[in-house]
């Protein structure tokens, strides 16, 4: 198995894209009580080197200065937040690193925000970007607030990390970061996928829980990510083509079911459905998780419930009415689905679609069109 494959053809896919299309340098996008500010930054190193085949974070070659950030900036936390209590910064890849955003931005950035009356502050960024300094330079320019750092672990399972996620997540090294970044009194949450591709779906669901509580056992909340097919990525090429199917919205549910009780304050589902990110004059869209139309309403109302909800023991009955509601047959194939056995093995899927994918790309195919 040769992840280089698997690289190339992602950059083939990727220069395909069109450009972001912002005329803004930081974007507001308003998730329940949170305000998530993302930055328009230098391309994502990640994404310029064709890892992570489900991802896409965009590109642009538009250029803004300092100046044109704050200004931006400035202009949405003079509204009205007082609905909000926690804010995100994000940009398109990792909010810690230079390349993407300078230090003189993100301090001026940060000094800003520590204007304002939102109490919790969080920066969304690639565990390899975080260092001593610049978590005591955070601490520096938030004194008084609540500060969290979100990082992707995405998974536990060995091959899936090595040769579709492809960053180099290693998770003793992520551990120790974690341990660095609540030494300076700090949160973590870790970003988890559910639906990694040459998986069955009792695979999916068992490496998806395992990083869960590794996770939530190291004192970490979660945000847990359905798959999403998005255009623009191999991810879209093992879609079309037959390797990959999208993910019953079923699953995130029995996952959320199958934690402890406990467990449950400490996640958080997102996009599921709930943001638009389809490209402009772009036939092709994402692939959202599954459901049919007698239970989709549902599913999308419980997922705001469960936002909402705080509590434990709340979230675990919310999930409890939604089941007990499924009468449309989805969850009873799921059931059916989690219970068949696995006769195909990752390696076996994984080198199926490593030869089909050579033989696409050794004949001159576009692996991007249809």
């Amino acid at each position: 198995m040769d992840s280089n494959l698997l690289l190339h053809a992602n950059r083939l896919i990727r220069k395909k894209r069109p450009e972001l299309n912002e005329e803004q340098p930081c974007l507001e996008e308003h998730v329940g009580t949170m305000l998530e500010l993302s930055f328009i930054g230098n391309r994502c190193r990640n994404d310029a080197a064709g890892t992570c085949i489900m991802c896409d974070y965009g590109h642009t070659c538009k250029q803004w200065s300092e100046e044109d950030y704050i200004y931006t900036l400035k202009q949405i936390m003079s509204g009205d937040l007082r609905k909000f209590k926690s804010v995100l910064f994000c940009v398109n890849g990792s909010m810690l690193d230079e390349h993407q955003v300078p230090i003189s931005l993100l301090r001026a950035a940060l000094s800003e925000i520590n204007e304002c009356m939102i109490s919790e502050v969080g920066l969304e960024t690639h565990f390899q970007d975080v260092t001593q300094d610049k978590l005591e330079m955070i601490r520096k320019l938030l004194p008084a607030k609540e500060i969290y750092i979100e990082m992707g672990l995405e998974s536990l399972h060995l091959p899936t990390q090595e040769l579709l996620v492809l960053k180099r997540v290693d998770p003793e090294e992520i551990d120790r970061t974690i341990t660095m970044i609540q030494g300076h009194g700090f949160s973590v949450v870790l970003n988890i996928m559910l639906g990694m591709p040459f998986l069955e779906a009792s695979e999916q669901l068992e490496h998806a829980r395992a990083a869960v509580m590794w996770a939530i056992n190291r004192n970490c909340r979660v945000v847990a990510f359905p798959m999403n097919i998005k255009p623009f990525t191999l991810l879209s090429h093992m879609h079309r083509t037959g390797h990959y199917q999208p993910i019953s919205h079923w699953l995130m549910i029995y996952l959320l079911n199958s934690l402890p009780v406990e467990a449950l304050s400490k996640v958080t589902v997102a996009y599921y459905g709930n943001r638009d990110e389809n490209y402009e004059n772009v036939a092709r869209k994402v692939v959202l998780p599954q459901s049919c139309p007698a239970c989709h309403a549902d599913i999308m109302a419980f997922y705001l419930a469960f936002h909402s909800e705080l509590d434990s023991h709340n979230r675990k009955e919310l999930i409890h009415q939604l089941i007990e509601k499924a009468t449309c047959g989805c969850w009873a194939q799921l059931l059916f689905e989690l219970e068949k056995p696995v006769i195909s093995s990752f390696k076996h899927k994984y080198t199926a679609y490593e030869t089909f994918l050579s033989s696409c790309l050794a004949s001159g195919e576009d692996i991007y069109d249809e």
